[in-house]
C-alpha cells in the first residue's frame, strides 16, 4: 500500500512539474503574443490580399471561377469529394445488441476483472452518484477509480465522500486538468490488462459489453502497435442530466452523435477511426501509458491528440456500435438557463463548439497534414485511416475559406453559386432522412421526425456558422494560448 500511495505521488508530482513548465514568465507570454499577432497579420495579407506586391489568394479564385471550365471541374470534385464522405458510412448498419445469455453474462463479468474504470470529474458531487451506479451493475467497486481534479490542494466538494459511501476508490490530483487526472488514474490502474476511461455524466448501459477480445495485446516491452487495435470506442447517445431524450436541441445533438458514431464505425472497420469519443472509449492501458508520455498535455481537445498519437505508434482504433452509452449535453443552442450538468461541462452549444471542440480546428491542419504524409505504421490499414483524416482536413479548409469564396462566388455567378449551395444541403438533408429513417429504425434507436426535418436543418446550418466563426477565434486565441 505504502508502494503505491509513493508511486500515485510520483505520478500528481511530474503532472504538477509539467504543469509549472508550460508556464512561461509573464514578459515572456506577452512577449509572445504580440509576435504571434503580428505572423497571423501577415499571413492574412501576403496569403490573401498580396496587393500591391502579387495577386494573393482572393484573386486567383476570382480569376478562376470566372473560367467556366475550372468551375465544372472544381464543381465535380467538389460534389464527389462530398458524397464520398457522406454516404460511405450508410453502406453499414450498426451492430446488433448482444444476446444476454447466461454464457455472456460470465464472460461480461470475467472481462470485468481485468478492466479498470476511470472516471475524471471535477465538482462532480451533484452527478457521480448515479454514473457510479451505472458503472457497478458491470464493474466490481475495487476496479473504479474517480479521478476528482482542481487548482487546490483540498477536494473542491463531496465527490470523495460520495466514493467512499460506494467503496470506490477516489484520489485527488491539485491540478485542474482532465488529462493530468486520466493521467494519474492510468498509473494507479497498473495492475489491469485495460482501462475504461469515462465521463463523470456518462451512464453505462444496464447490459454493457466490454469487448476486449476487439484489444489486440502487444508483447511485453513493445513500445508500438504495429497496425493492431489499441483502442475502442462507444457509439453514443445524447440525452439531458435524467437520461432522457430532452428537448429539440438534446434530440438533435443524439442524432448528430448517432450519425458520427456510423461514421467512425465505418473507418474503423477498414482502418482507423480518427479518434475515440472523450466521453468513453476502451484502451490497452500499457499502450495508454506509452500515448501518455508522446501527448503534448493540451487541457482542450485531449482526446483528438489521444487518437493521433495512438495511429502515430502504429495502433488503430475501432468502435462498438452493439450499444448506445448515453452522455449528458448541454440543453440550449445559443442562449443558456439553469443546468446541473457538472465540471467543466458548457451551458449551450455554441460555446461548447467554439471554445472548445473546435478550438485546435486550425492546428489540426498542420498535424494531419504531417500524419498523412509522413506516418505509414499502420500498414495496411493507412489508406482508410488517411481519409478519415483527410475528411477534417478537407473539412476545415472549407470552414476557413467560406467567408472570401463565398461572397467572391456569389458576385461573380449568383445563380450558380446559390443553386449549388442548396443543392448540397439537400443532398446533406436526404442522407440524413435515410440515416434516421433506415438506420435509426433498424436499430430501434428512431429521433422524433419533427426534428429530424425541421429543427435538425436550423440547428447544422447555426453551428455550421458556428465553425466557420470558431476557425478566425482559435487563430486569433492561438497566439496566446501556445505563450
Amino acid at each position: 500500500m505504502a508502494l503505491e500511495k509513493a508511486r500515485l505521488e510520483d505520478q500528481i508530482n511530474r503532472a504538477r512539474r509539467r504543469n509549472r513548465w508550460l508556464t512561461p514568465p509573464w514578459w515572456l507570454s506577452i512577449i509572445g503574443q504580440l509576435l504571434g499577432y503580428l505572423l497571423l497579420a501577415c499571413a492574412v495579407y501576403f496569403f490573401l490580399i498580396g496587393y500591391p506586391l502579387w495577386h494573393g489568394a482572393v484573386y486567383n479564385f476570382w480569376f478562376a471561377y470566372k473560367d467556366s471550365l475550372h468551375l465544372k471541374a472544381g464543381t465535380v470534385i467538389f460534389i464527389g469529394v462530398a458524397l464520398l464522405y457522406a454516404v460511405a458510412p450508410l453502406l453499414i448498419t450498426f451492430e446488433k445488441p448482444p444476446d444476454v445469455t447466461e454464457e455472456f453474462l460470465r464472460s461480461n463479468a470475467e472481462k470485468a476483472l481485468d478492466t479498470a474504470v476511470i472516471i475524471p470529474c471535477h465538482r462532480s458531487a451533484d452527478v457521480i452518484r448515479h454514473t457510479l451506479e451505472c458503472a457497478l451493475k458491470t464493474f466490481p467497486a475495487g476496479n473504479i477509480i474517480v479521478v476528482a481534479n482542481g487548482n487546490s490542494e483540498e477536494p473542491l466538494d463531496r465527490t470523495g465522500e460520495i466514493c467512499e459511501s460506494m467503496s470506490v476508490r477516489h484520489i485527488w490530483v491539485p491540478i485542474g486538468s482532465k488529462i493530468a487526472a486520466q493521467y494519474v488514474g492510468t498509473a494507479a490502474a497498473y495492475r489491469f490488462k485495460y482501462c475504461l476511461l469515462i465521463d463523470d455524466d456518462v451512464a453505462l448501459p444496464e447490459v454493457f459489453p466490454l469487448v476486449t477480445e476487439r484489444i489486440e495485446l502487444g508483447k511485453e516491452g513493445d513500445t508500438h502497435g504495429h497496425a493492431k487495435v489499441k483502442c475502442v470506442g462507444y457509439t453514443l447517445e445524447a440525452t439531458n442530466e435524467e437520461g432522457e431524450p430532452g428537448n429539440l436541441c438534446q434530440q438533435a445533438q443524439n442524432l448528430e452523435y448517432k450519425l458520427a458514431g456510423l461514421s467512425r464505425t465505418f473507418f474503423g472497420k477498414l482502418g482507423s477511426a480518427s479518434f475515440p469519443h472523450g466521453a468513453i472509449c476502451l484502451w490497452e492501458r500499457s499502450f495508454l501509458e506509452l500515448c501518455f508520455q508522446r501527448h503534448p498535455g493540451y487541457r482542450i481537445s485531449e482526446d483528438w491528440f489521444f487518437g493521433l498519437i495512438c495511429k502515430k505508434l502504429g495502433g488503430r482504433i475501432k468502435f462498438c456500435s452493439q450499444v448506445f452509452v448515453k452522455t449528458a449535453v448541454p440543453g440550449h443552442l445559443m442562449r443558456g438557463g439553469e443546468s446541473d450538468r457538472a465540471g467543466y461541462g458548457e451551458m449551450t452549444v455554441t460555446a461548447q463548439r467554439l471554445w472548445r471542440w473546435n478550438f485546435f480546428l486550425m492546428a489540426r491542419i498542420l498535424y494531419n497534414s504531417w500524419y498523412i504524409v509522413f506516418n505509414w505504421r499502420l500498414r495496411q490499414y493507412e489508406f482508410f485511416s488517411k481519409l478519415a483524416m483527410f475528411q477534417e482536413l478537407y473539412g476545415t479548409l472549407l470552414l476557413f475559406s467560406f467567408p472570401f469564396i463565398f461572397p467572391v462566388a456569389v458576385g461573380v455567378k449568383p445563380g450558380y453559386t446559390i443553386g449549388l449551395t442548396v443543392g448540397v444541403t439537400v443532398m446533406y438533408m436526404i442522407i440524413t432522412a435515410v440515416f434516421a429513417e433506415v438506420h435509426l429504425r433498424i436499430r430501434v434507436a428512431m429521433v422524433a421526425r419533427k426534428t429530424v426535418y425541421l429543427y435538425y436543418p436550423v440547428y447544422k446550418l447555426w453551428l455550421r456558422l458556428v465553425n466557420i466563426a470558431s476557425c478566425y477565434t482559435a487563430l486569433f486565441n492561438y497566439a496566446r494560448y501556445y505563450t
